[in-house]
């Protein structure tokens, strides 16, 4: 395991996404793993873009929220849309979103999820339900991204984030998931976003999230070497 190094922000938001897309590739194009941590959920659509040689690819996403609007306030990549430019990637093959419960996800954007072929479940069915039937759901992934957005927490174990949302994701459901998940495919990235520590006194949020990215990337290795 290597640090490949930081991606420097510009002023410019389109020249920062070319930037991540870049840096992203000049690790994805070597056949290594990206796992990517820091900054808003925007992050997401630039690093998936480098991983064009992985068609098709699944996307895993662990959030409170869709983050499926084509536009907002008049912009096409702020945070609360990755997942919609995500989607009309030519190899992305749909996208899982586990967890969503927020006040901030709009109705049109879960139908239009679903018209999309993407699969989204609840928070309530993790629940309700437990983790098992939700893997059974989501079956075969072949070459899969995992995208943590740290709200997909539940707030009591992850304040440390601009969009808390009560009854969210156990550290132990997170878990069961990653590894879940890990059974059906081939992880190629992960990245983990919207950590904010200064939100955070007891700077429990940031340890968690190293925790869950940790699991991700050992998991998924694991089941690749098998």
């Amino acid at each position: 395991m290597i640090d490949a190094g930081d991606v420097d922000v510009r002023l410019d938001p389109d020249e920062t996404r070319q930037r991540i897309t870049a840096h992203a590739h000049s690790i994805v194009d070597r056949g290594l793993l990206l796992a990517s941590i820091g900054g808003d959920h925007s992050i997401s659509f630039p690093l998936i873009s480098a991983f064009g040689r992985y068609n098709p690819l699944t996307i895993v996403l662990l959030d409170a929220h869709l983050d499926y609007r084509d536009i907002s306030m008049e912009m096409k990549f702020p945070n609360n849309s990755p997942f919609r430019r995500v989607r009309e990637l030519p190899f992305v093959k749909r996208i899982v979103t586990i967890g969503v419960r927020g006040i901030k996800s709009t109705d049109r954007e879960y139908r239009e999820s679903l018209d999309h072929g993407n699969l989204i479940v609840p928070m309530e069915r993790v629940h309700r339900d437990g983790v098992a039937p939700i893997l059974q759901e989501i079956g075969e992934l072949g070459n899969y991204y995992v995208s943590l957005d740290i709200d997909a927490l539940d707030p009591s174990i992850a304040p440390g984030t601009e969009s808390p949302e009560a009854d969210g994701l156990s550290f132990r459901q997170a878990r069961q998931l990653l590894r879940g998940i890990a059974t059906r495919g081939k992880l190629v990235g992960v990245d983990v976003a919207e950590v904010n520590p200064y939100l955070d006194h007891a700077e429990l949020t940031q340890h968690i999230a190293v925790q869950l990215l940790i699991e991700a990337i050992a998991t998924g290795f694991a089941h690749s070497c098998n």
